[in-house]
């Protein structure tokens, strides 16, 4: 089935495209701040007169937006989309990256960018708008892991890790890892005494719990 089309707004309120010699007076306009005047801003994020359509190009390409994974969020970003679900929406071509941005449920977590455009950017994701593209965010269902921290004398001061990763504290913290995952939480400051229930009443210097759901566990230094 083909994904809905999301109409979106022209960034641009008048023609004004990009001239391949911009004057020394022209104003630069980042994120299509208002330009001077009777001018505006052109696709080369410079201001310039509205009727300016040198190299204006009616090239539209589409950006089609998929999710992966057990877990919900949402994608929005450049001119207003949101997709709950799959979704796409065209743009006029642009060297001038637009933004998506993943924002996951509060039951869930978000994974990572699974494509070739934004894999291994944060939430937060970059490109231009240079040829058809689809891009893949993945969410998972997520357990809250907490980590609180006793001090029963001495400094106040310790570290606790996670393995898989995610989890790195100092100080009281809460992560999200995958629901119905196993995770091992160890310490190796030289303070530590002990983890409370759930984990073992004994001196080890890690325990691994199973989040069917949010736990928390009290780390303690002496």
């Amino acid at each position: 089935m083909r994904a809905p089309l999301v109409a979106i707004a022209s960034a641009f309120a008048a023609p004004a495209c990009y001239s391949p010699t911009i004057d020394p007076c022209t104003v630069h306009c980042p994120n299509n701040a208002p330009c001077p005047g009777d001018s505006s801003c052109g696709t080369d994020s410079f201001c310039h007169p509205q009727g300016d359509t040198s190299n204006c190009s009616n090239t539209q390409f589409r950006v089609t937006i998929n999710k992966t994974g057990n877990g919900t969020g949402t994608v929005g970003g450049a001119g207003g989309l949101s997709c709950g679900t799959a979704c796409s929406a065209e743009f006029p071509q642009s060297t001038t990256p637009i933004t998506l941005t993943a924002m996951r449920d509060s039951d869930s977590r978000f994974v990572q960018w699974n494509d070739a455009f934004c894999s291994g950017q944060p939430e937060q994701c970059m490109f231009p708008v240079d040829g058809d593209k689809t891009v893949v965010a993945e969410f998972h269902l997520a357990a809250q892991l907490t980590v609180m921290f006793s001090f029963n004398a001495g400094p106040m001061n310790g570290e606790v890790f996670s393995t898989p990763t995610g989890l790195d504290c100092t100080s009281d913290c809460t992560v999200a890892f995958d629901l119905n995952s196993q995770v091992t939480l160890t310490s190796t400051s030289p303070n530590f005494f002990q983890f409370d229930a759930p984990c073992p009443p004994n001196p080890a210097t890690d325990c691994t719990v199973q989040l069917n759901g949010a736990v928390t566990v009290t780390a303690e230094f002496n």
